[in-house]
């Protein structure tokens, strides 16, 4: 009977935040730190060991993107601390994913300059990726983190060259429409766009687009372009940003330098200053200092280089 291999025999006993055959496995290591690795099982049935190769094919494609990143160390993306044969290591964002804060929402509120912040994050993040060429290809909530109170976009797995074909489809409500049957769709920015402005719309009215439907349900309005209405109540104080998401949706912008700059100008509008990224980027580098030398100790006991699930 197929059980699960571990790279580290002592993460048996760790927590595991997240697992799936196309992101790997998440380990909690400790209030700071996770480490990420690609799905093993010992004795593996044919579909299992297909899931282990697509699962190392996405770590290492992961890693490659954290490494370029690393090289720029954009403020608004998760930094990878260490990269080991085995995978790599993360900081823990101990206030959890964007996902995570709408569905308390209700139990606490999310404050007016909060959700312009993030979304100010969330924008420049993907501008960071544009910059560097590259498409984040699964750009929604729950690969959203707030570290420290600030945006970072997480989960590269499937981060691609702009005008390669993207990994994996998106999801309904992240994925711009196209004409025809096309399951190949290209990463470019007008599909990081679109999913962008997804993510405004679900920051503002604290649920993702038509909530009580099915995916295909979804899918159908957006291909007829019958996205959900934005001229509403939640909406209101948020100046021209119901527009903005509109033009996401519609294919209006032509790069996300320009969704960033006509969002610095509704900032500017509603009184709410630009985010500074020289402070931040500084603590980032000695942060990242202090957490890689907690992966190497953590290292120096993990003797035992594999673990198998009992």
């Amino acid at each position: 009977m197929p059980r699960r291999l571990h790279p580290f025999a002592c993460l048996q006993q760790s927590e595991v935040l997240s697992s799936n055959s196309r992101d790997g496995i998440v380990y909690k290591i400790s209030n700071t730190l996770v480490f990420k690795a690609p799905l093993a099982w010992t004795d593996a049935t044919s579909d299992l060991y297909q899931e282990h190769l697509e699962s190392v094919q996405s770590i290492e494609r992961e890693k490659t993107t954290y490494s370029l990143l690393r090289q720029h160390q954009p403020p608004y993306i998760i930094s990878m601390i260490l990269s080991v044969p085995e995978g790599f290591f993360l900081p823990f964002a101990i206030e959890g994913s964007l996902e995570q804060h709408l569905a308390i929402s209700r139990q606490r509120p999310i404050q007016w300059a909060e959700k312009l912040d993030w979304i100010q994050g969330i924008v420049k993040g993907g501008l960071a990726l544009a910059d560097l060429g590259l498409v984040h290809g699964d750009l929604r909530p729950p690969n959203i983190l707030l570290y420290n109170g600030h945006i970072k976009l997480c989960d590269l797995c499937a981060t691609v060259r702009k005008n390669d074909t993207l990994v994996a489809p998106l999801l309904p409500r992240f994925s711009r429409p196209v004409d025809g049957d096309d399951a190949n769709m290209v990463a470019d920015e007008q599909s990081e766009i679109f999913a962008i402005g997804t993510c405004i719309y679900a920051i503002i009215m604290e649920y993702l687009p038509y909530p009580t439907m099915t995916e295909g349900e979804v899918a159908t309005l957006f291909e007829m372009k019958l996205f959900p209405p934005t001229d509403n109540e939640s909406f209101k104080l948020y100046g021209a940003l119901s527009a903005i998401v509109r033009e996401c949706w519609t294919g209006s912008y032509g790069s996300i330098k320009a969704l960033d700059t006509e969002i610095g100008l509704l900032l500017n509008k509603l009184g709410v200053s630009n985010k500074v990224e020289h402070d931040s980027l500084r603590m980032e580098k000695e942060l990242l200092e202090c957490l890689e030398s907690e992966c190497e100790q953590f290292l120096e006991h993990a003797t035992d280089p594999h673990g198998v699930e009992q």
